[in-house]
């Protein structure tokens, strides 16, 4: 499924800043682009193994999945506010590693 990929190189594909602060890649516009080149070139390293790939575009979560999505988004806020802990403090690799916890995937990228 196209939106788990999507998710996978948004945490994925990530570059340093300046400030040693791993972010997604971003266009001019500064919209994220991280989930388009992974899946660019997870696409060209399929079809180069003589693989087809089909991607599927669902829709909506069953209403069975509710309950996940709300343990993510506790977990997605805890990381947040984690994050904004060790920026206070300058922990670059603790920033880098609770980034990764608030990534969401959103309309536009799926």
């Amino acid at each position: 499924r196209i939106h788990e990929r999507v998710y996978q190189f948004l945490i994925a594909v990530r570059a340093a800043g300046d400030d040693g602060v791993a972010h997604t890649l971003m266009n001019a516009a500064g919209e994220e682009t991280s989930h388009l080149q992974g899946i660019f070139w997870r696409t060209i390293a399929m079809a180069k193994a003589g693989i087809k790939p089909l991607y599927v575009f669902d829709g909506a979560p069953p209403t069975l999945k509710s309950g996940e999505i709300a343990h993510r988004n506790s977990r997605r806020e805890l990381g947040a506010k984690m994050h904004g802990e060790a920026e206070a403090r300058g922990d670059v690799d603790e920033m880098n590693k609770q980034s990764k916890r608030t990534t969401r995937v959103t309309k536009k990228q799926a």
